[in-house]
């Protein structure tokens, strides 16, 4: 090729570059005018922000000492009332408040420290496997648990329900209805150990239903139920039996008698409990 042709081919190649230089620069100012132009929106959470805790059953509000305890549940209530102990400090008026109820001789079932505590740590694991037995609010049963039969081959006696008939009994003898009045008079107690017990955003009267229902969805086999021995202990030999929570296990073995009376007591407590704050008293 001579100098000519060099030259000419030089000057396309220039000629080329400019234009590709150019096709770049308008593009980048394309896409500069395109970002100014976009709305920027926030971007979205990682996980939903948790909405405030729904509150099913209210119970209405009572004047306490400690003002650092607040419960978004709570209704006011029309009349002011004296105000409550310290949760700590409280046991001696809630021992007055059970022999007020079922008489002198609660004293001797009731464990009378930490009696608010205990009732709630025990409520709370009624769904659960089994109850710890340093919080449980009552003294051991006394008498040992009946059974017709030994080992591999043998039923729940009967006679066992007796066992439980003094208690029976004794909630018997209560009115449902007195025993939710007293219980919502003093509810900002259970509240606050309720939270105490690892539930800062937890509402114990919603817990209190859950497991009332629990409760009444407790089995009613007919005829006796067979048991065996396993070290110690008697299980159900109905693996569908065995597998129940505490509480329902605690049902069944009360006798279908008192199975029934208890329940027919929880439904009519239930009902004062979970009523609207209007109808609650």
């Amino acid at each position: 090729m001579g100098r000519h042709g060099m030259s000419k081919a030089l000057t396309w190649i220039i000629i080329i570059a400019a234009a590709v230089a150019l096709a770049w620069y308008w593009s980048v100012q394309q896409d500069e005018q395109a970002l100014e132009q976009v709305e920027v929106l926030p971007s979205q959470p990682t996980s939903p922000i948790p909405a405030e805790p729904v509150i099913e059953h209210p119970v209405e509000r009572i004047p306490r000492m400690d003002p650092g305890v607040t419960d978004p549940g709570l209704e006011e209530a029309a009349e002011p009332v004296e105000p409550l102990p310290e949760l700590a400090e409280s046991d001696e008026e809630m021992v007055a408040v059970a022999t007020g109820l079922a008489g002198e001789g609660v004293t001797d079932w009731l464990v009378t420290d930490q009696v608010v505590s205990r009732l709630v740590a025990s409520i709370d694991a009624l769904d659960s496997a089994r109850v710890a037995q340093p919080m449980r609010p009552l003294t051991p049963i006394p008498g040992r648990f009946r059974v017709l039969g030994n080992g591999d081959e043998a039923a729940i006696s009967p006679q066992n329900a007796e066992r439980y008939q003094p208690y029976v009994d004794l909630l018997k003898g209560m009115a449902p209805e007195q025993v939710a009045s007293l219980y919502r008079r003093y509810y900002p107690l259970f509240q606050q150990a309720y939270q105490d017990q690892g539930y800062p955003e937890g509402y114990f009267n919603d817990r209190l239903v859950a497991i009332v229902d629990h409760l009444l969805g407790a089995p009613e086999p007919a005829g006796v139920l067979e048991v065996r021995q396993n070290e110690a202990v008697y299980e159900f030999v109905d693996e569908q039996y065995e597998q129940l929570s505490a509480g329902q296990k605690m049902m069944m073995r009360l006798g279908n008698d008192n199975e029934q009376a208890v329940k027919d007591w929880l439904r009519q407590f239930r009902d004062a409990i979970a009523a609207a704050p209007d109808s609650a008293d």
